[in-house]
């Protein structure tokens, strides 16, 4: 990220059979001796495929305080299947300026 500029970050829903109730939690610059910066997202916009309970995707708006790199974390629960949940995750410019680079690495956590 870049010091000043505004970034909207969002996980949404990608297949209607895996569909899930996502969580997004975003943290950036987390050096050590630095004072992380976070927000946190939960039924922000309307899925593309609903999950199984009454809910919403997650959007996060984060303003970086400098240059840096963020870590975001996505949570599924209320999932259509027990084993997988598949979402789509974008990272945009507030300003409309195009997709962010992004790299991922994948946690498997279960």
């Amino acid at each position: 990220m870049t010091d000043g500029e505004t970034y909207i970050v969002r996980a949404d829903t990608s297949n209607p059979a895996t569909a899930s109730d996502l969580y997004l939690y975003v943290e950036c610059n987390c050096s050590v001796g630095e004072e992380c910066q976070s927000a946190q997202g939960d039924d922000d916009f309307p899925c593309t495929y609903a999950p199984p309970d009454p809910s919403s995707c997650p959007e996060v708006a984060i303003r970086a305080r400098s240059d840096g790199e963020c870590r975001v974390s996505v949570r599924a629960d209320s999932c259509r299947d027990d084993e997988i949940a598949n979402y789509s995750l974008s990272v945009v410019r507030f300003d409309g300026g195009g997709q962010i680079p992004l790299s991922l690495t994948i946690e498997d956590e279960t």
